[in-house]
């Protein structure tokens, strides 16, 4: 029998996308992206970022709340199909001023490979985060919690949840499009001791994450 997916899904794939949901839409307002980047790793003697691609989009339902969804397509190479949707709440959002924003949100990867024991793999993910007006776009900083994450690899008395930090900004390109470049420490948590991969880790712990997205407002 093949083994399941490495429990490592859950530092590599939850939450391994920019975070767009920096501000409120408005009601009826969209503005779907599309996001590239991942944990940098070791490979051909060289450190480079996963090429984890990402494509989704944001809603506003209410003067407050966003929804949010995208679906994940680098998974699909290995035969697993990967989404997620959400929810964002801006309890703080003045003009000219910060912004907080605080999202819940659930991923699923189902297996399609034929010989795992284990096809589907959901983690909810809890964030928040702050943006203010910087020069001409939007600085951001935030974190994301995973939940009831899958234990890391060679130690089965790991931390289940993964904490994740990160650390934006959002170049404005025109009247509707922008630019996010994005930093993250993923499972900042996590010794790298604990990990089966050799990531780039800061302090000896999780793996710092490089992300950039395309974003259009309609």
């Amino acid at each position: 029998r093949m083994r399941n997916p490495s429990p490592m899904l859950g530092l590599v794939l939850a939450a391994c996308a920019a975070h767009t949901n920096l501000e409120p839409l408005g009601p009826g307002n969209r503005s779907p992206h599309v996001s590239f980047g991942g944990p940098i790793v070791e490979a051909f003697g060289t450190r480079m970022p996963v090429p984890y691609l990402a494509a989704g989009v944001d809603y506003g339902v209410t003067p407050t709340v966003n929804l949010g969804f995208n679906a994940h397509l680098l998974p699909l190479a290995y035969g697993i199909v990967g989404a997620d949707a959400g929810a964002t709440w801006f309890p703080v959002a003045s003009p000219g001023g910060p912004t907080v924003g605080l999202e819940a949100r659930l991923f699923a990867f189902v297996s399609v490979r034929p010989g795992f024991n284990k096809r589907v793999f959901s983690y909810p993910v809890l964030s928040a985060s702050v943006a203010e007006r910087v020069g001409g776009g939007l600085g951001y900083a935030g974190t994301n919690l995973v939940l009831s994450a899958a234990r890391p690899d060679l130690d089965p008395d790991a931390a289940r949840q993964i904490l994740s930090p990160f650390l934006g900004y959002r170049w404005n390109l025109g009247a509707r499009t922008a630019l996010l470049t994005e930093v993250k420490w993923h499972g900042a948590n996590l010794r790298s001791d604990q990990l089966a991969v050799n990531y780039l880790h800061p302090a000896g712990h999780g793996a710092l994450t490089t992300l950039v997205a395309l974003q259009r407002r309609f």
